[in-house]
C-alpha cells in the first residue's frame, strides 16, 4: 500500500486527484479515494453513480445537497470539529471554495438507498482519548 502513500508527499495539485481506485486491478481497496483542492471562486459538482462521502478538511466551502446549503470554515483537522457529508448514489453535492480548500472524497459501490447525512461541527464531540492514563502522556 506504500504506493498509495509516496506520490503526494509535498501536497495535492489544484483539481481533483483519485488516489485510490475501487476498480483497481491492484493495490485494490474498495474505495476510490480522492483529494479535492479548489482554488477560492472554483466549484465542483458530483453526481455519482457510487455511494459518496467527502470530508472537509482546510478552506472555506458552501455545500449544497439538493435544497440544504451550508457553509463552513475549517483551519484545522485536528483542533476543529469535522463537517462531512454523505449521500447515496445518484445524488447531486456541489461544493464552491469561497476561499482556498481541500476536501477528502470517497466513493463506494453502493445500490442500497438511504437518506442523505450532512455532519455539522457543532453536532461533533471531542474524544480525548488516552485523557487520564499514563498520567496523561499518552
Amino acid at each position: 500500500m506504500s504506493c498509495h502513500l509516496t506520490k503526494h508527499r509535498r501536497g495535492f495539485p489544484f483539481g481533483l486527484t483519485e488516489v485510490t481506485n475501487m476498480h483497481a486491478k491492484s493495490n485494490n481497496t474498495g474505495v476510490t479515494f480522492s483529494i479535492l483542492k479548489l482554488k477560492q471562486g472554483e466549484s465542483n459538482q458530483f453526481n455519482s453513480p457510487d455511494e459518496l462521502a467527502f470530508l472537509h478538511m482546510d478552506g472555506e466551502i458552501v455545500v449544497t445537497v439538493g435544497n440544504q446549503v451550508h457553509r463552513n470554515k475549517r483551519s484545522s483537522i485536528f483542533d476543529e470539529q469535522p463537517f462531512a457529508v454523505r449521500v447515496c448514489r445518484d445524488v447531486q453535492v456541489t461544493v464552491h471554495a469561497l476561499a482556498e480548500a481541500e476536501c477528502a472524497i470517497f466513493e463506494t459501490e453502493n445500490l442500497r438507498k438511504f437518506s442523505n447525512a450532512i455532519y455539522l461541527p457543532k453536532d461533533g464531540k471531542d474524544e480525548h482519548r488516552g485523557e487520564g492514563l499514563m498520567e496523561d502522556t499518552s
